[in-house]
């Protein structure tokens, strides 16, 4: 019933520092069984910051926001769980923007 995370984290760059062209990326990464999570920061033009979540389960063709989660695998769906917790977690403190 233990899931065990593996966290990878990566600074963003501050937002002064970006080029116009903008700068996306993973500041966030986490992995479990066949889950995987990601939180993708943008920053745009003019400084403003975007954090938005993927998460992944590992033999599905597209991202989960697309599909409907069929599985009898019991620890597939802990996995997820978890990983989606973690991430709402990320996001609601200090290193994201959301609430």
């Amino acid at each position: 019933m233990n899931t065990n995370l593996t966290v990878i984290r990566e600074d963003s760059p501050d937002p002064a520092d970006v080029p116009a062209s903008g700068w996306a990326g993973a500041i966030v990464t986490v992995v479990t069984g066949k889950v995987m999570g990601e939180i993708i920061r943008s920053i745009f033009d003019g400084g403003t910051v975007a954090d938005e979540v993927h998460i992944a389960i590992d033999g599905h063709a597209r991202p989960l926001a697309d599909v409907t989660v069929q599985t009898d695998d019991a620890q597939a769906l802990r996995d997820l769980a978890a990983v989606a917790a973690f991430l709402a977690n990320e996001l609601a403190g200090p290193l994201g923007r959301g609430n």
